[in-house]
């Protein structure tokens, strides 16, 4: 059992195209630490899972074989060719399930999967579901972004008729909260992750568990991925369904879980000794960002990653200068 949800998000004058999936893997047991968000190498497109996790890892494990080593996908690959060549081949895979004594259509649709990525030759977004067709025998598409507006376009999909309530409820309580916001008609930003978290936090829902997986392509092509502390925002940091401390954990953003806010910027908020002995000939770039000795409001990655990297290295001959007067004491002292 499986529920993920993906929408077009509007924020800071832009639109990215989120995923969020719970990390729970069920086939006769459920385990909460499963990968069910993919990045398909090198086309930058995103692929999730609902049902049978033995049949959805043999399909994804597959498909990313292929495209490794048959070199047959690029980045510059048109996204309907991606996506005829990923039903292509799962078609292939699937009509080669030898059943015993069980339905071959039921063992050949035990899994769905949502696939979306930027169409660079239309200018959009797009996003598809892919599933089993019993009457053609084969694995087919419903494109869900063919008719729908950019502005509040969602889509829920679970894996199969036992959580058939749990996805019409996820859809139900998604309008619920646009209603409660005031518009039906507003630009998204996480609320969908918040109802996907509620799913995941009930206790009375089995096999949709563990903690959630983001990640959010834009229209560069740039696919992140994300973080989130789970349970909630005194728990520890979880990445890919994995926890962490704060001492491993992975070098991405992390979420708040009830907020939907980053929690933390990986770089200080304050810095209270900005001289050129400290930072040197990169004293203007710090000042820069550090006007008033606090972080100013709008800083870019790029920035953010020098920072953390300047940080490291005074951080580091600081740490190389201790230790050595440490060691000429100790000379001294002998």
């Amino acid at each position: 059992m499986s529920l993920c949800v993906a929408w077009i998000r509007e924020a800071n004058g832009t639109q990215e195209l989120v995923f969020v999936t719970d990390s729970t893997l069920t086939g006769g047991e459920q385990w909460d630490h499963g990968i069910k968000l993919f990045e398909i190498p090198q086309t930058n497109c995103l692929l999730s899972f609902v049902g049978s996790t033995h049949r959805a890892y043999t399909l994804v494990l597959n498909l990313t074989s292929s495209i490794v080593s048959d070199r047959v996908l690029d980045s510059t690959t048109s996204i309907v060719d991606i996506l005829n060549h990923i039903t292509e081949l799962f078609t292939v895979l699937v009509r080669e399930i030898k059943p015993e004594g069980q339905d071959v259509h039921e063992l050949r649709s035990d899994a769905k999967f949502l696939f979306g990525g930027w169409d660079w030759e239309k200018g959009a977004f797009r996003l598809w579901k892919i599933f089993y067709s019993k009457e053609f025998e084969e694995m087919s598409y419903e494109e869900l972004t063919a008719n729908a507006g950019t502005r509040n376009f969602v889509e829920f999909i679970g894996d199969t008729n036992s959580i058939a309530d749990v996805e019409a409820k996820a859809k139900e309580d998604f309008l619920k909260l646009l209603e409660c916001q005031g518009s039906l008609d507003c630009a998204l930003d996480m609320e969908p992750a918040k109802i996907l978290r509620d799913v995941v936090r009930d206790p009375r829902v089995w096999g949709i568990g563990g903690s959630l997986q983001i990640a959010k392509l834009h229209k560069s092509n740039k696919i992140d991925f994300f973080g989130i502390y789970w349970p909630s925002v005194e728990g520890k940091p979880h990445f890919q369904g994995r926890e962490y401390t704060t001492i491993n954990k992975p070098n991405v953003k992390y979420y708040d879980p009830d907020t939907f806010e980053i929690l933390e910027m990986d770089v200080p908020e304050c810095l209270d000794d900005i001289s050129v002995e400290k930072y040197g000939v990169h004293m203007e770039f710090i000042h820069e960002c550090y006007p008033d000795g606090n972080i100013k409001a709008r800083i870019s990655e790029k920035e953010r990653n020098k920072i953390q990297t300047l940080l490291k290295e005074i951080a580091y001959q600081e740490f190389l200068k201790h230790n050595e007067c440490t060691e000429q004491q100790g000379d001294v002292d002998v």
